[in-house]
């Protein structure tokens, strides 16, 4: 095993390879404990902030392209412009996701959605479920649903949205003759 060298040395050694006259201290830090020392040595703390940059650059451009890849969003290009909107399946995770991080209501109330989608409309209704279901709704009777979190705006604005008013109704709800299982 080849012998380590001391650290005072690796500073002096990185130190000497500086672009830049002077080093602020959590620079130096930060670019070597990022792996970012050689990078650091070629061309200073601009260097290195343009690599970050980069880095973080590719990351986002690899999540939008595995979002695009699974159908979450479209993009298009307009001159040097990039348009990123979400699918209707973006739409459903979003709305999923607001309704899983929702807080719970407080004194026992409940939002209550009670449905009646038509046979003609089989897959909104198939879908509509399933959103309920992730959502952490509760199936209290066949197409009545309820939520202990604050999920009445969330739920609204989504039945707006995807045009389901003609078939869905939303309440809170307090007195229940048997309380919901949670």
């Amino acid at each position: 095993m080849p012998k380590q060298l001391p650290l005072t040395r690796v500073l002096l050694s990185v130190v000497n390879g500086f672009t830049e006259a002077s080093v602020e201290l959590s620079h130096l830090i930060t670019a070597l404990s990022t792996g970012y020392g050689s990078a650091w040595i070629k061309g200073g703390h601009p260097y290195v902030a343009e690599l970050k940059r980069l880095r973080h650059k590719t990351t986002l451009l690899y999540a939008l392209n595995q979002l695009k890849r699974s159908n979450y969003v479209r993009t298009k290009k307009i001159g040097d412009r990039l348009i990123i909107s979400l699918t209707q399946k973006g739409l459903s995770a979003n709305i999923v996701n607001l309704l899983k991080l929702a807080k719970p209501n407080s004194s026992g109330t409940y939002t209550v959605i009670i449905f009646d989608i038509p046979e003609t409309q089989r897959v909104a209704r198939r879908q509509f479920r399933l959103l309920l279901r992730q959502g952490n709704f509760k199936k209290l009777q066949q197409s009545v649903w309820v939520s202990q979190a604050d999920t009445y705006k969330i739920m609204a604005d989504f039945i707006v949205s995807a045009k389901l008013k003609p078939w869905v109704n939303l309440y809170r709800g307090t007195d229940f003759l048997f309380s919901p299982n949670n």
